[in-house]
């Protein structure tokens, strides 16, 4: 990893002396609609209490990413409330099962109802959370990114906001994953907001000046992050996007996480 002078700054993911840290613990959930155990893991920020008002809460996919200590989300969270940038919050990160990722986090009605059905109702008799869906963020990055805006596809009363880091939203059942091939179109998502009625559900969209289509396959992150951007608006969403100077990885989603978490949770 090289920082040139002209990078964009990351200041929420730096370690400050004196700042409170939140304790984040793993569990193992079971999932009878599944029929597997999963792992996750739960961050509390600092001065959490099991009563008094309850937690914004935020759900990130592939959690082994997001705790890395290169990604540094739990110093996210802690900097952005001790800042005041944004309210109390409780995170639950979903760990990815071994050989499923894509196939949980691309579209699966299934892993929807896992969580939807299982998950949220857990992690809501486990700690001190918001069943305020303008109050809850599901978010991650490429598959999960999509994901995110999956499930605000299938569970608009729990997920009203939606945080997509250079989200696969290029994706559709004929192009796959895979085998690419630009006779078939792309951004099935972006289609299915088109033909459902506008949802009580708030946007963060980014993707990389790097992610464009540079091989003819009919338009990759970057202009399916537009094209969605584009028909959300049209349709009265509210929507906050971002380009960043950069391509598919997670130098710059570790960065652009607290602006994410600043536009959909704010003060």
């Amino acid at each position: 990893m090289a920082a040139l002078p002209g990078a964009t700054p990351q200041p929420w993911m730096v370690k400050k002396a004196g700042t409170p840290e939140g304790k984040v613990e793993t569990r193992q959930i079971r999932s009878e609609i599944q029929k597997l155990d999963r792992s996750i893991s739960i961050y509390t920020p600092p001065g959490y209490q099991p009563n008094g008002p309850p937690n914004r809460l935020l759900v990130l996919f592939d959690a082994g990413d997001y705790l890395d200590p290169a990604t540094a989300m739990p110093i996210t969270m802690d900097n952005l409330k001790a800042a005041s940038r944004i309210p109390p919050t409780v995170a639950v990160l979903v760990s990815n099962v071994r050989g499923r990722r894509l196939q949980d986090l691309v579209a699966n009605p299934v892993f929807a109802d896992f969580m939807g059905k299982e998950l949220i109702p857990w992690v809501r008799a486990h700690y001190n959370i918001t069943h305020d869906p303008a109050q809850t963020v599901v978010g991650g990055f490429s598959a999960g990114g999509l994901a995110a805006c999956y499930m605000a596809l299938r569970y608009p009363n729990i997920f009203g906001n939606v945080l997509s880091q250079s989200g696969a939203v290029w994706w559709s059942p004929e192009q796959g994953i895979e085998n690419r091939d630009p006779i078939y179109e792309t951004n099935w998502t972006a289609k299915q907001f088109l033909a459902s009625p506008k949802l009580a559900v708030k946007f963060y969209i980014e993707a990389g000046a790097f992610e464009a289509d540079h091989d003819g396959t009919g338009g990759d992150i970057l202009e399916a992050s537009r094209q969605l951007r584009d028909i959300l608006l049209a349709k009265g969403y509210e929507v906050h996007y971002h380009q960043f100077v950069g391509s598919h990885d997670g130098l710059s989603w570790r960065g652009t996480l607290a602006d994410g978490l600043i536009a959909l949770l704010g003060r």
